[in-house]
């Protein structure tokens, strides 16, 4: 009955709680020879005992301890199917998908929400997904704008050959009359898309890209200016591309032929201006270059002169 309750009793008590008191019975027992045998015999029945793990409080280094860890990954593991993957899988924005997949709708519902959504359905996600354009349809705007500029990018690299033979105007017109073909498709809802463009909280985006836009036609077309003439070209540039635009959305000549040829009318006013700046600049520096062969490089002072 001792040995039943004492037992009871030990199995409840944490390490530290037992050690106290097996040395404090240790103490008692060394003066009473009967109590040191029963206290022996007691300890010894609840050491098969599983409650207290002697591995993971044991001091000796040489035991070697179970790694729980690891444990609990190969039974998390077991029970996952044969073919699951434990990798993590990148994560891919959807947001390009679904623009893409936009674009087709626009000649249907033009730039809408309702083409975001459609576009987010085709792809295999719920019409409410046109929530992660936070600004509407700009979105797909600026999406066909950066598309078109770097495929005319690629375009223009890889007709350097047929560059090299044209002269610098035919140059620059080459560049944009390519870039204005690729916006034909939509040609239909495009005063839509220009709205959306020119709207005041879409402009710094909108010229952003147009300055990506002249300045990949000036770089195929050979410009090496590092003077200020470098921000004039493509701010005139960007001005016959925004003019061409819009004439080209009232233009009902076939194949845009009225659109090609007011492109070409711009540039060779641009070039007119630019030789008539040139001969003016000419003009006045000849003017004070003679004019000052006229006036004395020093004039008299009042000690040189005499008087009567």
């Amino acid at each position: 009955m001792f040995l039943t309750r004492s037992r009871s009793r030990l199995l409840s008590l944490s390490l530290p709680t037992l050690s106290r008191v097996i040395t404090s019975t240790t103490r008692r027992s060394l003066c009473n020879p009967c109590l040191f045998q029963t206290s022996i015999s007691t300890f010894n029945t609840i050491q098969p005992n599983k409650t207290i793990s002697h591995a993971f409080y044991s001091t000796n280094t040489n035991e070697a301890t179970p790694n729980h860890t690891q444990t609990h990954n190969d039974a998390l593991n077991s029970s996952l199917p044969p073919n699951h993957s434990t990798e993590h899988k990148t994560f891919e924005d959807p947001r390009p998908k679904i623009l893409n997949a936009s674009l087709p709708h626009v000649h249907k519902h033009g730039w809408t929400i309702e083409a975001l959504s459609l576009g987010a359905k085709d792809v295999g996600l719920p019409m409410i997904a046109n929530g992660l354009f936070p600004n509407g349809p700009i979105h797909l705007v600026h999406h066909f704008v950066d598309k078109c500029n770097k495929e005319m990018a690629i375009e223009l690299g890889k007709s350097k050959e047929h560059l090299a033979t044209l002269r610098f105007k035919d140059k620059i017109g080459f560049g944009v009359k390519m870039r204005l073909r690729m916006i034909q498709p939509f040609i239909n809802h495009w005063p839509q898309a220009m709205a959306l463009l020119a709207h005041p909280p879409n402009i710094p985006d909108s010229l952003h890209h147009l300055y990506l836009l002249v300045d990949e036609i000036w770089h195929h077309s050979g410009d090496k200016a590092t003077d200020f003439s470098w921000y004039t070209k493509r701010a005139t540039l960007a001005g016959i591309y925004t003019s061409s635009e819009l004439f080209m959305v009232s233009d009902t000549s076939e194949n845009f032929q009225d659109t090609m040829g007011f492109v070409d009318r711009r540039l060779d006013d641009v070039i007119a201006f630019s030789k008539f700046r040139r001969e003016a600049e000419m003009t006045v520096d000849m003017i004070l270059k003679t004019a000052s062969s006229f006036i004395p490089k020093k004039f008299p002072s009042s000690k040189d002169s005499t008087t009567p």
